[in-house]
């Protein structure tokens, strides 16, 4: 009887230190993607690639500085 519950004992602490082992490495592993997601965000331009700025022909803007521009997108400047 105590040998069937010393492989008892021992089968339940193998269990657990495979579970402790397999969620340590799994909180890794998300730790690792998050970062990686994170990292992209400082290699990318600050307007992404599609968008383009366009004048209608009879506006007389030659030249827009970045300011401007970013104050037209916040809706700061609207005319």
């Amino acid at each position: 009887m105590k040998r069937f519950q010393k492989i008892t004992e021992r089968l339940i602490e193998a269990i657990f230190t495979v579970s402790g082992a397999l969620t340590s490495i799994v909180i890794l592993l998300i730790v690792v993607f998050l970062f990686k997601e994170g990292f992209g965000l400082f290699n990318s331009p600050s307007i992404e690639s599609g968008y383009t700025l366009c004048v209608h022909a009879n506006n007389n803007v030659e030249k827009l500085s970045v300011n401007e521009i970013r104050k037209i997108f916040d809706s700061e400047i609207e005319n």
